[in-house]
């Protein structure tokens, strides 16, 4: 499992609240914490994880991440 969090998500799911979901997943996990948007950016809003243009680093971790195995 990969969890992907945002600094700037200050409403669904913040890092430490996808903390403590992983604590209770069980199984192996990993997460990713993204701090900012890229090119230094803003970090983006929970949807902006998967709708705003500078995110894109968001989009490339996944798919790395998801090749690799």
């Amino acid at each position: 499992l990969l969890a992907v969090a945002s600094q700037g998500d200050r409403i669904e799911c913040h890092p430490e609240s996808a903390r403590a979901f992983l604590s209770n997943f069980g199984g192996k996990s990993e997460m990713f914490i993204v701090s900012e948007g890229d090119g230094g950016g803003a970090a983006p809003s929970h949807m902006g994880l998967v709708t705003s243009p500078s995110a894109r680093q968001v989009r490339d971790t996944v798919v790395r991440w998801i090749l690799e195995r």
